[in-house]
């Protein structure tokens, strides 16, 4: 993959990235770096912090970003794998049910076919009846 150089402005220090992620990404990344450190800033005066504590603070901000959204991420993910499990257990009861339906209309032509018959045997009954009483 081809690697972007890509300048970006931290903090007011310029910084020159290489990534293989597109520019666009690469100042996303930038801009939420900022917007952290500004979050610090409004906690503390800026003359009051050091590069390293102010970095130690960002680097805890964005780790706590992550989990959170990995926390979401895992949530949703739960929803989604709960939702296809029921949905294959409607796919499932649904076949089922469609199996049942062919037996039960196995069953109600056999029993049609029964009452045909029974109803010729009645026919033939009462003509043979019928024929002997007449006689």
């Amino acid at each position: 993959m081809e690697q972007n150089c890509v300048e970006v402005i931290i903090d007011g220090e310029v910084y020159k990235l290489v990534s293989v992620d597109p520019e666009e990404h690469i100042q996303k990344v930038a801009s939420h770096i900022n917007r952290k450190i500004s979050e610090i800033y409004k906690t503390t005066s800026s003359s009051a912090i050091n590069t390293q504590i102010k970095f130690l603070v960002l680097t805890i901000n964005i780790a706590d970003d992550y989990i959170k959204l990995q926390g979401k991420y895992n949530s949703l993910l739960k929803d989604r794998e709960a939702q296809f499990s029921e949905k294959n257990m409607a796919e499932s009861e649904n076949h089922i049910l469609k199996q049942k339906v062919k037996i039960i209309q196995g069953e109600l032509d056999a029993a049609r076919l029964e009452l045909e018959k029974a109803e010729r045997e009645l026919e033939e009954y009462i003509e043979t009846f019928g024929n002997e009483k007449n006689n």
